[in-house]
């Protein structure tokens, strides 16, 4: 997957947020007869469906509906954790009871299992249920046990957790690739469509909240960017607002600069209130805001490489 490709699928990430955080608001455009839905709302299912075969394709991509989808790794994740949780609590129990040997098989990580490949980590996995049903405690069948922490229903989690990840069926590699080929070939359809769907939702929230709810529509834009991962693309992003004299909310505010001392650059907002430096570094920094009529603040930056750092701003007025 190229860096501006997985940069729109985070956008697509926020579009969909923010879908769900404005749904009270959205719910109140217009709906034309004989349309069951609002304009909004087509374009959001045309969104969706988009969006869902991109999910699809990324996962193809990246290997992981080589059996059937994403549930192969939500299993396999499943496994993994109920494995090592009571590995964990029996390791614990070994070191007291002083067996050396039985504390050392069950101090494994959850990446053993998940990171291994399917039979592997299906050996794996009962490899450590064994070793805990040997040593677990009964008083009827294994009073020489010393795992009196694992019960019976404990060990039956774990073998079903097993069997539910051994039923998963491999595909041939020959469909496999076959798969692969076709979600490559049609994920810049998918995006195209996501994008368009985009488009014409932003439209459709200026068309008819410019002016009433212009803040819904400047969030709106916000999730529509795309951040392009790699290091040149590692940045600060910022949304500055401010509450003005006499107003009951905060709105944004232009002509607030963003100036990181240690680097000595510096960005000034636009009327949405927006500020941005890219080609930064990873590491921590101080970023000043400053303006007329503005206190200035301060306030540690922490940027990780390949992403940019966003932050919402609030300044007070002097």
């Amino acid at each position: 997957m190229k860096n501006r490709q997985r940069g729109k699928f985070d956008s697509y990430d926020h579009i969909k947020k923010y879908n769900i955080d404005h749904a009270d608001v959205l719910c109140t455009l217009p709906i034309f007869a004989p349309d069951v839905l609002s304009d909004y709302d087509q374009e959001k299912a045309i969104f969706d469906k988009a969006y869902q075969s991109i999910s699809e394709a990324l996962d193809i991509q990246l290997g992981f509906t080589n059996v059937t989808g994403s549930q192969a790794l939500e299993v396999k994740s499943a496994m993994a954790s109920c494995i090592i949780k009571y590995a964990a609590i029996a390791r614990i129990k070994a070191e007291r009871k002083e067996n050396i040997t039985l504390s050392a098989v069950l101090d494994r990580s959850y990446t053993y299992i998940f990171a291994a490949p399917k039979q592997k980590a299906i050996k794996y996995a009962e490899g450590l249920l064994h070793a805990m049903k040997e040593n677990r405690y009964d008083a009827l069948t294994n009073p020489d046990g010393i795992l009196n922490n694992i019960s019976a229903d404990n060990i039956t989690e774990m073998a079903e957790a097993i069997q539910e990840y051994q039923k998963i069926q491999v595909k041939p590699i020959v469909a496999i690739q076959t798969i692969k080929a076709v979600s490559t070939d049609r994920l810049p359809l998918y995006i195209a469509t996501a994008d368009k769907a985009i488009k014409n939702m932003y439209d459709i929230l200026f068309s008819h909240f410019s002016n009433s709810k212009s803040r819904l529509v400047e969030l709106f834009a916000a999730a529509m960017h795309v951040t392009v991962t790699g290091t040149h693309f590692t940045g600060i992003a910022a949304n500055i607002t401010a509450l003005a004299p006499g107003a009951e909310t905060v709105s944004p505010i232009a002509g607030i600069k963003m100036y990181i001392t240690e680097l000595d650059k510096s960005a000034v907002s636009t009327i949405s209130g927006v500020v941005s430096l890219k080609s930064i570094k990873a590491g921590t920094y101080n970023a000043v805001f400053s303006g007329e009529g503005v206190l200035t603040k301060i306030i540690s930056v922490n940027v990780i490489s390949g992403k940019t750092t966003n932050l919402n701003v609030e300044l007070h007025h002097v």
